[in-house]
């Protein structure tokens, strides 16, 4: 028999035997000990119980006031973005109406510029065409250039107005970009605050905390409030001084107005008293006319008188075809003070003194000197009549002088100044 198979020696035989007290004393240990147990596993399963009500009502409790919350959060958000929304459709409105306004002043600008001060100028350039005496600083030529200055001044305002629209035009956009923002933000809120108070423990999609910071937010509910409030703000005081603006503009265009319709009416005024003048001027030269020729025809039954009327009337048809000349020379002039007149309006760049500037100098001095030339002629060609029938011929020139003004102030400037209307804009 090998050393494995030998039996174990039981070590019950070296205990010391005990007494019956001891046994039951040691059985009543073991009944008590377990009858603590048992009192105690009851009494820490109904701590278990309570706990777990307790944290149920914790959690529940927890659960309704994060809801409650989300809501009160949903209807704060809500509100701002109804108030952000009406700011936002004024800004709409108010840019709309600066963009209505803004061509409005466009429409003036076109108005005094294409239409008011053109017909003036083209007064201007037309009485450019009286000859002789008549060529002077009357009272139409003054205020003619009273209302070009005031037609300038008034574009110059009113260009100055166009820029002020434009750049609240700009503050507009400017304020409704970032309203849009803050409602785009908003909206964006919403839908993530809503869906944090729709999510249920029983939804699928939960995730557990993976050790990610979820309280990143630093930013308190006060800075939030203030920040929407500060962009309302702001937007309204541009709207106000849109609103403002749009009164001083439309006063300013109404006022514009008003002063070259007053200033056209004294044009006119003037133009029909020099008419009624340069009338009574060419009836009085008329009248002299008429009796000189009476007395020369009392001279004709002398010979020597007939040959005087022959040549007399040599001369007045050379001083004729001289005066006809002339005409047609200071219209070659007027084109050419026209041509420069109208290229002097070039802004920029593009007021070069070019080849057809030098031309235009070169065609008006030539045309000048030609007619001075031709005027000399004339001058010398009147100074060989005599003096009863130089007279004679002045009187004629001066009646000529005055229909050239009657055609030039009654046919051509009032039918021209007959364009010129300022309507309301």
């Amino acid at each position: 028999m090998n050393k494995a198979q030998r039996p174990t020696p039981n070590p019950s035989k070296f205990e010391p035997m005990t007494s019956m007290s001891e046994w039951f004393d040691h059985c009543q240990r073991h009944c008590d000990v377990t009858r603590s147990q048992g009192i105690s596993a009851e009494r820490i399963v109904k701590m278990c119980d309570t706990m777990q009500d307790n944290v149920k009502e914790i959690i529940l409790k927890n659960k309704r006031e994060t809801e409650m919350r989300l809501g009160e959060r949903i209807s704060d958000i809500e509100q701002v973005k109804i108030e952000l929304q009406g700011v936002s459709k004024v800004l709409q409105n108010e840019h709309e109406v600066m963009s209505m306004l803004r061509e409005r002043i466009r429409d003036g600008i076109r108005m005094f510029k294409e239409k008011a001060l053109a017909i003036t100028e083209k007064c201007i350039a037309i009485r450019e065409g009286r000859r002789g005496i008549d060529r002077s600083h009357d009272e139409v030529e003054r205020e003619l250039e009273i209302e070009r200055k005031k037609i300038a001044v008034a574009m110059e305002s009113v260009t100055k107005a166009l820029g002020e629209c434009e750049e609240s035009m700009r503050m507009l956009r400017s304020a409704l970009y970032f309203v849009g923002k803050d409602i785009q933000e908003k909206t964006g809120a919403l839908s993530i605050e809503c869906d944090c108070l729709n999510i249920k423990e029983t939804s699928l999609d939960l995730t557990r905390y993976k050790g990610e910071p979820l309280d990143i937010s630093r930013i308190s509910v006060a800075d939030w409030s203030r920040h929407s409030k500060d962009i309302m703000k702001s937007s309204w005081k541009k709207i106000h001084s849109a609103r403002t603006l749009q009164v001083t503009i439309n006063a300013l265009l109404k006022e514009n107005v008003e002063t070259l319709r007053k200033q056209m009416a004294v044009v006119n005024d003037a133009l029909q008293r020099r008419i009624t003048e340069i009338k009574g001027a060419k009836a009085r030269l008329q009248l002299q006319h008429y009796e000189m020729e009476l007395q020369e025809q009392k001279m004709q039954f002398d010979r020597t008188a007939e040959m005087i009327t022959r040549k007399v009337n040599d001369l007045t048809q050379t001083i004729s075809e001289l005066e006809t000349s002339i005409r047609e020379k200071e219209a070659f002039l007027a084109l050419a003070h026209t041509r420069l007149e109208k290229r002097a309006s070039r802004r920029g760049i593009e007021l070069v003194k070019d080849q057809v500037e030098s031309n235009l100098v070169k065609e008006v001095f030539e045309i000048k000197k030609l007619i001075n030339g031709l005027e000399k002629m004339l001058e010398e060609t009147k100074i060989s009549l005599r003096a009863l029938l130089k007279t004679q011929l002045d009187l004629e020139e001066a009646i000529n002088v005055k229909t050239n003004s009657l055609s030039i102030d009654e046919v051509d400037c009032m039918a021209v100044r007959q364009a010129m209307e300022y309507h309301d804009v």
